[in-house]
């Protein structure tokens, strides 16, 4: 198997970007890798990206479209992961809970809830049991890692989203927009 990484930004010229991945298909390659590497691009771009390179790229059939995005400047890995799937890439990479190099990864469990939980939409399916997410990511997975999981993380956390964290969030977000509309003015 050969495999080809890059780290081109996803806003290069369009033709630059599906020219360059046609030579690396030249000698081979089996996998091509679209990472989000600092997690800038928004779900809508990295689908019409991965839209673009199956259309443009030509022999892009004899290689698996791998996605692989993380959570640095916009939060979006999972997002990103999903809306790579269902612009048809053929492998998407993630981790147990998210864990990876600075803000982290796409989280696994979140991707494969979404997958599972919105088959219509999404016209996949995975073969990971979802009974042992929980466990998988849980006490022994912390215990092997420095990265201890936020209390927050709903799937493995054993709890749903509640109203009060939501309710607290928008009031947040309000206040932070008020803030920055008004000129340092907030509400309470």
């Amino acid at each position: 198997m050969f495999s080809f990484r890059q780290r081109i930004p996803q806003e290069a010229i369009p033709n630059f970007y599906t020219g360059f991945l046609k030579q690396q298909l030249k000698p081979g390659a089996t996998v091509i890798n679209i990472p989000d590497a600092v997690g800038y691009t928004t779900p809508f771009e990295f689908s019409v990206l991965i839209k673009n390179i199956k259309e443009h790229v030509s022999n892009i059939d004899k290689a698996e479209i791998s996605v692989h995005c993380h959570n640095d400047l916009l939060g979006l890995a999972v997002a990103n992961t999903l809306a790579g799937a269902k612009a048809r890439a053929n492998q998407l990479e993630c981790t147990i809970n998210g864990i990876g190099e600075r803000a982290g990864n796409a989280a696994l469990e979140e991707i494969v809830m979404a997958i599972n939980t919105r088959k219509d939409f999404f016209d996949l399916s995975c073969n990971v049991d979802t009974k042992q997410i929980y466990h998988t990511s849980g006490k022994d997975a912390q215990s092997e890692v420095v990265v201890k999981i936020r209390r927050d993380k709903r799937i493995v956390m054993g709890r749903g989203l509640s109203t009060d964290i939501v309710e607290a969030s928008i009031l947040a977000y309000l206040n932070a927009a008020n803030k920055i509309m008004n000129g340092g003015a907030t509400q309470e």
